[in-house]
């Protein structure tokens, strides 16, 4: 019998499906969200670990956190930050007004040293390509 999963934690479904859907890997969209692995992981899973106390316990990250991932995956950050039962309203300044100015839409594109610009341009145009639904 499968289970419905719990609405809390829709917003962790979100942001992997997300990311799964622009095929990043948790180390680049972690990058791209200006965060670390552990804590996109743990974001992701909805557990960590801490010193000391046996099994993980659960995560719960900050808006500010949670309104980069979701704009690290293309997500709305307000959408996100409210699954997760916070106020969008505490989403920072900064963070909020890129939502507003890009129109809710994100294109990221993970650039290795030494990659040729010719390529970094061919990647540029598929992201776009992929928000304009091409």
């Amino acid at each position: 019998m499968h289970m419905a999963r719990a609405p809390k934690d829709e917003y962790r479904h979100r942001l992997a499906a997300a990311r799964g859907k622009r095929r990043l890997s948790q180390p680049d969209a972690a990058r791209a969200a200006g965060i670390s692995l552990t804590t996109w992981r743990n974001v992701e899973t909805g557990k960590h670990y801490v010193a000391g106390v046996p099994g993980p316990t659960t995560y719960s990250a900050s808006v500010e956190t949670l309104a980069r991932m979701a704009l690290a995956v293309g997500e709305d950050p307000q959408d996100i930050v409210r699954l997760a039962g916070r106020d969008p309203a505490d989403i920072p300044w900064d963070l909020a007004h890129a939502t507003a100015t890009s129109g809710h839409s994100v294109a990221v594109v993970i650039v290795r040293d030494g990659t040729p610009a010719d390529e970094v341009l061919e990647q540029v145009r598929k992201a776009l390509d992929e928000m304009r639904g091409g």
